[in-house]
């Protein structure tokens, strides 16, 4: 993960998800439990401001320097 994390969340679902955020654009998805992450990914390339997931674990949710906040089906980003 690179030296510019901005923002943490972890998902409060049944799985042992975490979400996270850097000044790249770059967005990580990893599994706490088995120290690995399971997808790196980036959308804009702009900073990413604040990451969240849906309560039950199916959805994530981030915002950076642009007017939108972005939401996906975490199935979805896995086979992506």
């Amino acid at each position: 993960m690179s030296l510019g994390t901005l923002c943490v969340a972890v998902s409060t679902g049944s799985n042992s998800r975490v979400l996270a955020g850097d000044n790249k654009g770059y967005l990580y998805l990893l599994d706490w439990k088995k120290g690995k992450v399971r997808r790196k990914f980036i959308h804009t390339g702009k900073k990413v401001e604040s990451v969240s997931w849906h309560p039950n674990g199916t959805y994530l949710a981030f915002v950076g320097h642009d007017p939108y906040i972005r939401i996906y089906r975490v199935e979805d980003v896995l086979q992506y």
